[in-house]
């Protein structure tokens, strides 16, 4: 138990767990908007709105069981210690599945870019397999070195498995970011480096990937240094987590939308997402098809060499004819 002394640093500690939910509240206010939009609206076996409300609510419903377990011990309430040692062991899984999820919509991304290439597919399978083990095996030997488990344990500290899941998130990161870099560089000399989708993968790739590697890094030193404000950590690693990836997917929904319903002057390019913004195997069909019926309608700048294998994009120069202006709109429309 903490000494009585210790109050003031109890509500220190308490008052940055209570922050970190405020936070994530803020940001479901601000975004319920665009959730209703661009989320709600889509059908039910596109993956991508699955994975946003696993990240939206799954983060919400951790952090609210966790807060109301801080006000039952500051209340001086019973609480089993057994289900509290285990609820406490399981946070290193709730922080992985939320990492985990986010990842894989940034390997979607990746994966759409390298043309399901079979090579990129088994390497994020792999990192997913190894985050997996690494977060089963540093919760089992946690559990064997925590066996003094108090309340001070509870409020100030963060179970180790941390430091080893967090390793092995950090390596599925820098991958994610070294293929995404590695197709942009291809993109600069092929000259499509300027298309909206690839900007936007680049844009939200980079930063997802810069807030992922600072929260992880920072759970991971805190969890080694066991300071007192390690469980801190853990609030907000879950709070920035789903934060980050409701954004992302946000983001690129807003892209699919605007690309879907937008332009249609023959003379401006479109662009649309199947494979990641709805996420179903007809839309994997249909992706094949509207490519090649955009590729007979462009007139210049083929999409041959532009590796959108699941990702339309259709580029039209201006009609000199009133007969290509017919057949560019039939383009258009076919998305």
């Amino acid at each position: 138990m903490l000494p009585p002394d210790d109050h003031e640093f109890k509500f220190v500690v308490a008052y940055g767990q209570v922050a970190s939910l405020a936070y994530l509240l803020y940001e479901h206010i601000i975004t319920l908007d665009d959730e209703v939009e661009v989320i709600w609206s889509k059908r039910r076996d596109a993956w991508i709105k699955w994975a946003f409300l696993f990240i939206r609510y799954f983060g919400l419903s951790a952090q609210i069981v966790n807060r109301a377990l801080d006000f039952c011990l500051a209340s001086q309430l019973h609480v089993v210690p057994q289900l509290l040692m285990r609820w406490y062991m399981s946070q290193v899984a709730v922080g992985c599945a939320l990492m985990l999820v986010v990842e894989v919509v940034l390997m979607a991304r990746v994966y759409a870019l390298y043309e399901k290439h079979r090579a990129v597919y088994f390497t994020f399978i792999g990192l997913i397999i190894l985050e997996v083990i690494t977060m089963v095996l540093g919760i089992m030997l946690s559990r064997l070195a925590e066996s003094n488990f108090d309340l001070e344990v509870y409020l100030c500290k963060n179970s180790k498995a941390y430091s080893f899941f967090g390793a092995a998130a950090i390596l599925t990161q820098i991958v994610i970011l070294a293929l995404t870099l590695q197709k942009y560089k291809v993109a600069i000399r092929d000259g499509w480096a300027s298309e909206p989708i690839m900007l936007l993968t680049i844009r939200d790739g980079v930063m997802v990937f810069a807030v992922l590697l600072v929260i992880t890094g920072i759970t991971v030193v805190a969890t080694a240094a066991q300071n007192g404000y390690a469980n801190n950590a853990n609030s907000w690693f879950i709070s920035v987590i789903a934060c980050a990836g409701c954004r992302m997917i946000i983001n690129l929904q807003k892209f699919a939308e605007r690309g879907r319903v937008g332009n249609r002057d023959p003379a401006s390019p479109t662009f649309q997402l199947t494979t990641i913004s709805q996420g179903s195997g007809r839309d994997l069909e249909r992706s094949d098809h509207e490519l090649k019926v955009s590729a007979e309608s462009s007139t210049e700048a083929p999409v041959s060499n532009t590796p959108l294998h699941n990702i339309e994009v259709v580029k039209k120069a201006k009609p000199t004819r009133e007969n290509d202006v017919e057949v560019a709109e039939k383009g258009a429309e076919s998305g």
